[in-house]
């Protein structure tokens, strides 16, 4: 993961998570979690893509996510498109609070070793 792209995600599962095997045999874990904002404002659902996931998220469970922002183009209808989603690295449900503390922690470490 860049120190340099990072993301810390908050939030709910809020889609059933789809796992798919790609052609080159990886697995991924598709879901998306909703992200309310401190202040009450409108909320956001961020698309997460979880390579190798052990597990997938059940809807409705708080999550935490670890990752970095990725940007995908791709040919569909004789035009190029984007999507914009998390790569995730680490997927904690939220009640594991001391699992949640080592993994920021732990990517907190790589920004400041990497500077």
């Amino acid at each position: 993961m860049s120190p340099n792209n990072l993301v810390i995600v908050r939030g709910i599962v809020r889609s059933e998570a789809t796992m798919r095997e790609l052609a080159s045999g990886d697995t991924v874990c598709q879901f998306d979690v909703r992200v309310e904002p401190a202040d009450g404002g409108g909320g956001a659902d961020v698309p997460v893509s979880w390579f190798g996931a052990p597990t997938a998220p059940t809807v409705g469970e708080p999550v935490v996510v670890v990752g970095e922002v990725r940007r995908r183009f791709y040919r569909a209808g004789g035009a190029t498109r984007s999507s914009t989603d998390v790569l995730a690295r680490h997927v904690v449900a939220q009640r594991r609070r001391a699992r949640v503390a080592r993994v920021v922690d732990d990517v907190i470490d790589q920004i400041q070793f990497s500077q």
